[in-house]
């Protein structure tokens, strides 16, 4: 059994909370719709804890005024529980993100894109991770250098690769890096994917993508600025709709292009300036 503490908050405060769970040491940290959200009015969130820090955290949560939930789940049963669910994603008119375990859903002159996430994060249905597709499948041509940053399973960096991209993807947990690969062999395309971090990337590519929390974006900053090619192009979401600007002037000079928006999240689209 492993143990969560959930958080319930209003949606505009949500950053500043979800910061000090960083603070007091979240392993990571997942956003949830909480009762009827229709515009982001509430979410919760739902960390874990190093367990010799547990009491520690939840303590200095009490002690900010919040009232943390502490939950215990079963976590094989819970991994699972989502997959009978699963649909496909349609993204633009060709593009097609679909389970492994599902039937196709894919049309004839498709490019359908098969993923298993295992425990790993994503299966393209987040709006945050829809955000990036859309500016994959509208910008992404046969050739172009492609960075994927905090890769998950591998639905950007595949997809990617599906269009034509020559795709590096890189993420700290080791249970992305196979996702990744796994899903890049299943479904035919090359993707060279490692847990090198992002410090360590030494080229410049044509797009870079990192669907990551803003606090995450927040610090790889500096590293993601320099690893945009000089007419490249940098995505970044799992923003909060609202609450983008402090991203934005993070990674300056890279000036905002446009601004999307599903569901509460944003992603921002930069490029150099000029």
């Amino acid at each position: 059994m492993a143990r969560y503490v959930v958080v319930a908050v209003p949606g505009d405060g949500a950053e500043l909370v979800a910061d000090l769970l960083w603070q007091i040491g979240a392993e990571a940290i997942e956003e949830r719709a909480a009762g009827e959200r229709a515009a982001g009015e509430r979410i919760e969130l739902v960390t874990s804890f190093p367990p010799d820090r547990y009491s520690e955290a939840v303590a200095a949560l009490r002690s900010a005024g919040h009232a943390p939930v502490e939950v215990e789940v079963d976590e094989a049963a819970y991994a699972d529980a989502w997959r009978p669910f699963a649909e496909a994603v349609r993204v633009g008119e060709r593009v097609v993100v679909e389970p492994r375990w599902q039937p196709t859903v894919a049309r004839p002159g498709d490019i359908a894109v098969r993923i298993d996430p295992g425990r790993a994060f994503g299966s393209g249905a987040h709006p945050s991770t829809r955000l990036v597709l859309d500016e994959l499948v509208a910008r992404v041509r046969p050739g172009d250098r492609v960075l994927d940053v905090g890769c998950g399973s591998g639905v950007l960096a595949v997809v990617a690769a599906a269009l034509g991209a020559t795709v590096t993807a890189v993420d700290v947990d080791p249970e992305a890096v196979r996702a990744t690969a796994a899903n890049a062999r299943a479904n035919g395309v090359a993707v060279a994917v490692s847990d090198l971090p992002l410090t360590e990337v030494n080229d410049a590519f044509d797009l870079v993508c990192a669907n990551l929390l803003a606090p995450i974006v927040l610090a790889l900053a500096p590293e993601l600025r320099r690893v945009v090619a000089g007419a490249g192009t940098l995505v970044v979401s799992g923003l909060l709709a609202g609450r983008w600007r402090p991203v934005a002037a993070a990674l300056a000079p890279l000036e905002v292009r446009s601004v999307g928006e599903r569901d509460g999240w944003a992603s921002l689209v930069l490029s150099p300036p000029g």
